[in-house]
């Protein structure tokens, strides 16, 4: 509960805040199954803890805060095998404190394994997870500062998260062509880019989405020399800002390893600066077809107090 008070304290003036929250709690009660869930997790922890601040509308509208704030690197890669690997970096504002509540969870339906995830305690959404046997999907922020605000009236008009549309996805769709379809079609409260990746030959797809339609989709194409699709938070006819390019040298590793990329020389270029940096919270790799899946939580960095 502390980690979050300070989240929502940080985000600006106090009473503006509990405007904001209110409305939130409204809107719970208003967004079916994803407003449903949310109000189930606050009765728990109010159960849990009678004293707590943290209600339904807070936590309404910490589930919000991805589709606004945070920036990340994503690569699907294919090699000479027919293999496709998948993997991310998490960066966000807030770093210590989401990487103080980040785990990881394995979703079951009867006894077999539905799908992996890494996840942040209080957010039902999905950010990063792999379906074995099926596709994976990881979820970077477009367009820095089209606000909180325009978001909620988005969910007002009965649009998805785009957490809550990734999570429906994994539990629904049965492979990457499904998949693929879905996030194509849905209406979101936010722009943002889906990256899927699938588990033949060149499944593997960066959608670049608005609100309520498709911008640009990038693809896989060995056989034209299109081993790797990457994203960062910026459009592919945008130059990315020289202070935030962590575009170039993530384009220029994966060159050297054309036709041979796994994992693990996925993992090593995401650990190297600028593409791991000081706002990485977890870095993970994972492989649908091989059923791979794993996820580096970076160390919290302790910030010094001035006397």
């Amino acid at each position: 509960e502390s980690h979050y008070s300070e989240v929502f304290t940080s985000l600006g003036h106090l009473r503006i805040l509990s405007v904001v929250q209110a409305i939130c709690l409204v809107l719970c009660k208003v967004t079916g199954e994803f407003g449903a869930e949310i109000q189930g997790i606050a009765r728990k922890i109010q159960e849990i803890n009678p004293q707590t601040k943290v209600n339904a509308g807070s936590l309404f509208m910490l589930n919000l805060l991805y589709e606004s704030q945070a920036f990340c690197t994503s690569i699907v890669s294919t090699n000479k095998r027919g293999e496709i690997h998948h993997a991310r970096n998490l960066d966000f504002e807030f770093t210590n404190i989401l990487r103080d509540v980040t785990y990881d969870i394995e979703v079951y339906r009867g006894k077999k394994l539905l799908y992996q995830a890494t996840c942040f305690a209080g957010c039902t959404g999905i950010l990063t997870a792999s379906k074995p046997g099926a596709f994976s999907l990881s979820i970077n922020q477009r367009e820095p500062g089209t606000g909180a605000w325009r978001n909620v009236l988005s969910g007002i008009r009965g649009r998805s998260t785009v957490t809550w549309a990734a999570r429906k996805a994994m539990e629904e769709c049965n492979n990457f062509q499904e998949a693929r379809e879905r996030l194509l079609e849905v209406s979101l409260i936010a722009p943002c880019y889906y990256i899927l990746g699938g588990i033949e030959e060149n499944e593997g797809t960066v959608i670049t989405r608005n609100r309520t339609d498709v911008a640009e989709t990038e693809d896989l194409d060995s056989e034209n020399g299109i081993w790797q699709v990457m994203k960062t938070n910026y459009d592919s006819w945008e130059e990315p800002p020289e202070e935030d390019d962590r575009q170039t040298p993530c384009r220029k590793m994966l060159k050297r390893h054309q036709k041979t990329c796994n994992r693990d020389k996925l993992m090593k270029i995401l650990q190297t600066n600028p593409i791991l940096n000081d706002q990485t919270v977890y870095s993970t790799a994972m492989c649908a077809g091989k059923g791979g899946f794993r996820t580096k939580v970076w160390e919290v960095v302790e910030e010094e107090v001035d006397d």
